[in-house]
């Protein structure tokens, strides 16, 4: 369950950061995705090594799940939601 509420919450934060990056919501949605699921990949790929972290193909789905569920939230809400250029 943590793997899914965090990467829920990255891939909110991540959707956030993108937004305005493509005019197309759709393309946003993929490269929130895409980035979302490439860094709980890269995570852990590095702990692959590390005799006191676990590798396990599981968090990597699961991690892609919360990603997806990030995404549809965001596309659902996007247009509520008021982005501050910085």
């Amino acid at each position: 369950w943590l793997h899914l509420l965090a990467y829920v919450g990255l891939g909110g934060s991540i959707g956030y950061a993108l937004y305005g990056w493509t005019s197309s919501i759709g393309n946003q949605g993929i490269g929130t995705f895409l980035t979302t699921w490439g860094y709980g990949i890269a995570i852990e790929l590095v702990q692959w090594p590390l005799p006191e972290r676990t590798f396990a193909f599981a968090d990597m789905g699961v991690n892609a799940i919360g990603a997806a569920i990030a995404v549809g939230v965001w596309l659902l809400l996007h247009r509520y939601v008021d982005v501050y250029e910085m």
